[in-house]
């Protein structure tokens, strides 16, 4: 029982801690401006001049994620795996604080929203998915390849 639990459980708590950090750095990024879409106009003016700066910080974390997670891991297949994981739930994470503001009717009339709750659905949706694709995924997969290439190098 031991040997499972110390054979798997790693790998899922890591995955865990990756998929949440993931998830609280992109939305880090998303409240700061930084990753919003073209449709949204430009970043706000007082985050204009150091946008470039915190998007590059922003990548660099992900990537600091993901090369720790993949030495924590020490395995390549239990690392794609973890890296899937880590992408679905970081997304979930994502899309639930984005759709947090459809969760009660009195939030809605509290904000003077003019979005249905529908069209609040679909731009959790579409925000969501125009964060998390594509460069992301690139990110997070190199990172974790990288890691496991690393432990490998070093142990």
């Amino acid at each position: 029982m031991k040997e499972r639990l110390a054979l798997y459980g790693r790998p899922l708590l890591v995955t865990l801690g990756w998929g949440t950090s993931f998830g609280a750095v992109t939305l880090w990024a998303i409240f700061q401006g930084l990753l919003i879409p073209t449709f949204a106009g430009s970043p706000p003016p007082d985050v204009q001049p150091t946008a470039m700066l915190r998007v590059t910080l922003y990548y660099s974390a992900v990537l600091g994620l993901s090369i720790l997670s993949g030495i924590l891991i020490a395995d390549l297949g239990m690392t794609i795996g973890g890296f899937v994981g880590s992408y679905g739930l970081g997304g979930l994470i994502i899309f639930t604080v984005l759709l947090a503001p459809n969760m009660s009717e009195s939030m809605l009339r509290d904000l003077n929203l003019f979005l249905t709750r529908e069209g609040l659905n679909t731009a959790s949706i579409d925000l969501t998915f125009r964060v998390l694709f594509p460069f992301p995924i690139f990110v997070l997969l190199l990172g974790g390849i990288l890691g496991v290439a690393l432990e490998e190098r070093y142990s």
